[in-house]
């Protein structure tokens, strides 16, 4: 039997041990910072702890490193330096909070928590204003939020607990921020480019767009995940995407509130989606509404989209008013479209226009159109299986399913008391 040299081996042991001795070590000095904020400053004011918080929102997001965490308190807080760092740039109106690339911030804080699962953000509401002039939105910050990552090796922001409000994007032209184009006319509420982003358990309400849009959020690139946030009351004049805007990266929206949203004359009250792909699960999206256009609810073209156990109610438009589709490849499993109503065309709950589209166990009811109350198809190609269409009710043409060319197939629906040209018609 072949002996264990015990000296050679203990030797390696030592040795591992100070590598992962000293690998351990630089993980601790690495370690994330956190960063305290109040609406005044406490102590020394250095946001070292509650004790010591900071009354600078902005100044705590400055100092941190890639991997911090900025934590604030309840409160209202205004932004007090523009995109550069300018505390008196020329307009006031391009002051807004940056987020640094790789920070985090929460919000929902009383001033005592130790750890972020002891937060109550219905309580301690902690709200990001873009009111900083006269109680009017003329002149208002461009942006409330915004974060711009590189394109090559950003990191994304965590955004988790705030209500943002107050946003007014009626600008012109638009400014660079680490190579990325920062538009006046969009993203009044938050602004994101780039990078991996979460948003989490925040309001946005109740921020407006002239001549542009993606009101409430918009997003640019980037791998973004939104979780829990209620979008409500935004609008966009002479513009689209009242509510959010997402452009050319991959989201995933799971448990939000998308409601009282609008864009007039425009598309995607509610959400307005292009050239990305998107995942959609367990949200209400309600009471959006489109004046002159399509997609109250939601608007995508040219996506790839998975929609599962959607709520669409209430949403108004000229056509497409729950979910309006154009160009896209579509999988829609358990939603439920109800009370959707447009004014013109068809589709209250679904428009599907050239699209590639798999639609599966969902129950259309209740939905008013000009043709094709539930679902309205043009072109493309839709596989319908396994649905419920109830008591929806057309103008003219059918008031469950009205396809017009593409290739069609229909397997164990169920068409129940909708009215005008029967249920189905191809």
């Amino acid at each position: 039997m072949k002996k264990v040299n015990f000296k050679k081996w203990s030797f390696f042991s030592f040795q591992g041990c100070l590598v992962l001795f000293i690998l351990l070590g630089s993980v601790k000095l690495e370690a994330q910072t956190i960063r305290y904020v109040r609406t005044s400053a406490r102590g020394t004011g250095d946001g070292s702890s509650w004790a010591n918080a900071s009354g600078n929102l902005q100044a705590m997001i400055n100092a941190s490193a890639i991997g911090d965490t900025v934590w604030v308190g309840a409160g209202t807080y205004k932004p007090t330096q523009d995109l550069f760092g300018n505390s008196l740039p020329l307009d006031p109106r391009s002051l807004t909070f940056y987020i640094k690339d790789g920070v985090n911030l929460y919000g929902g804080f009383a001033g005592t928590e130790t750890n972020l699962s002891q937060r109550n953000i219905t309580i301690n509401k902690t709200t990001l204003s873009g009111e900083i002039g006269n109680l009017d939105y003329y002149d208002n910050c461009f942006h409330v939020v915004v974060a711009s990552a590189p394109s090559s090796g950003g990191i994304g922001v965590t955004i988790d607990g705030f209500t943002i409000k107050s946003g007014f994007c009626d600008g012109n032209g638009a400014v660079m921020v680490n190579g990325n184009s920062i538009s006046y006319n969009s993203g009044a509420g938050v602004y994101i480019v780039n990078g991996t982003n979460k948003l989490s358990n925040n309001n946005v309400s109740s921020n407006e767009s002239k001549f542009g849009g993606s009101t409430g959020i918009r997003i640019v690139n980037g791998t973004n995940t939104l979780t829990g946030n209620t979008v409500s009351g935004n609008g966009a004049r002479l513009g689209s995407g009242g509510g959010i805007g997402l452009f050319n990266g991959t989201n995933m929206l799971i448990n939000n509130t998308i409601s009282n949203n609008s864009a007039y004359p425009g598309f995607g009250a509610g959400i307005l989606a292009s050239h990305c792909t998107n995942t959609f699960i367990n949200n209400v999206v309600s009471g959006n509404n489109v004046q002159d256009g399509s997609g109250a609810g939601i608007r995508t073209s040219q996506c790839t989209n998975i929609l599962i156990d959607n709520e669409f109610s209430y949403n108004n438009a000229d056509y497409g008013a729950g979910f309006d589709s154009d160009g896209c490849i579509n999988t829609l499993i358990g939603n439920t479209f109800f009370n959707n109503f447009s004014a013109f065309l068809g589709g209250a709950g679904m428009y599907l226009v050239g699209s590639t589209s798999t639609v599966v166990n969902n129950v259309l009811y209740d939905n008013t159109a000009n043709k094709g109350a539930g679902i309205y198809t043009e072109g493309g190609n839709s596989t319908v299986i396994n649905n419920t269409f109830w008591r929806n009710k057309a103008n003219s043409g059918s008031g469950g399913i009205y396809t017009s060319g593409g290739i069609n197939t229909l397997t164990n629906n169920i068409f129940w008391e909708n009215t005008k040209g029967g249920s189905a018609y191809t």
